[in-house]
């Protein structure tokens, strides 16, 4: 509140409902019920005094739906964010298509879906199916790597965070925001960036936008 003060813009102010133990790993999150205690808990503190709630960087529908539902009760503005660590495009970690985890959550209506936290190139393709589902804005927020994909891969990543190491080649600021302008011609109106961005990369995303 104080740097929006600070600023003199009329900017949003967006609260996270992250991954609450661990990211990625679906075989690790908590359980449900467990799951919604603390998301709700979660949600209670950032009721009136966040302009967006965010569910961001969810690695299957179960975290997602849990996650929306509660924030959904805050009667605030939400938006949902699917993380798509690995190296299958428009797949979570969880194994789920993008589209079979948008479909899981659709009827919750949240205003706004995005895609997060997984190679730059996995969120350039993701954009374009989330374009197909939905009338609502979408976007994505990446990580600054490229990420060598294995389309004809089907059995589950257990450990998606490491094959996505594995693959991945760090891109510097221009090759990212040449990245997001793909996003934003395949119709993204909300873009930023992920693990290991910078405020240079923001700076170049700003101007792309300009």
């Amino acid at each position: 509140q104080k740097a929006k003060k600070r600023s003199g813009k009329n900017v949003k102010i967006i609260g996270s409902l992250p991954p609450l133990e661990t990211s990625y790993r679906v075989d690790l999150i908590l359980e449900e019920g467990l799951m919604a205690k603390y998301y709700q808990e979660i949600s209670s503190i950032l009721k009136n005094k966040v302009d967006i709630i965010i569910c961001e960087t969810m690695a299957s529908s179960m975290e997602a739906k849990t996650a929306l539902r509660a924030a959904l009760n805050t009667d605030t503005e939400t938006w949902i964010s699917w993380t798509l660590q690995g190296t299958r495009h428009n797949t979570l970690p969880s194994g789920e298509s993008l589209e079979e985890a948008y479909n899981a959550i659709s009827p919750l209506e949240a205003e706004a879906y995005l895609v997060n936290c997984g190679g730059a190139n996995l969120i350039t393709e993701a954009i374009k199916t989330l374009s197909k589902l939905t009338n609502k804005p979408i976007g994505g927020y990446a990580n600054s790597v490229f990420v060598d994909t294995n389309s004809n891969k089907t059995e589950l990543e257990l450990n998606p965070e490491n094959s996505q190491k594995e693959s991945r080649q760090i891109i510097d600021e221009k090759t990212y925001a040449l990245e997001v302008s793909k996003w934003i011609n395949n119709g993204a109106s909300i873009v930023g960036g992920c693990c290991s961005t910078t405020p240079e990369h923001i700076k170049l995303i700003k101007e792309l936008v300009k």
